[in-house]
């Protein structure tokens, strides 16, 4: 009887060691797999952030470039409104001003 138990209980750790080992060949494989993904995902999060941060300063220049613009517009309407009341007061004449 006690024979055969040994017999029995040496069966079961064969069993359970080939359990476990496909059991943790699963798992790693498993791993593996996400572990691709999670890579693949922070790779597109990356390229993510870098085109957000090169939008925003495209667009920080646009800004900083219509304000100047605007800001020479105003100057060169104001310098040629200047010059059209001076002009008028000397009685100089003037050439038509364009639209």
């Amino acid at each position: 009887m006690e024979l055969q138990a040994m017999w029995l209980a040496s069966e079961w750790d064969i069993a359970l060691t080939i359990g476990l080992f496909v059991l943790g060949g699963i798992m790693s494989i498993t791993a593996w797999l996400f572990k691709g993904r999670m890579v693949a995902y922070d790779k597109h999060l990356d390229e993510c952030r870098e085109r957000a941060v090169t939008q925003g300063r495209m667009d920080e220049r646009l800004i900083s470039v219509e304000a100047q613009v605007k800001g020479i517009r105003a100057t060169v309407h104001w310098v040629g409104d200047c010059m059209m009341t001076v002009g008028t007061k000397l009685d100089v004449k003037l050439p038509d001003r364009p639209l």
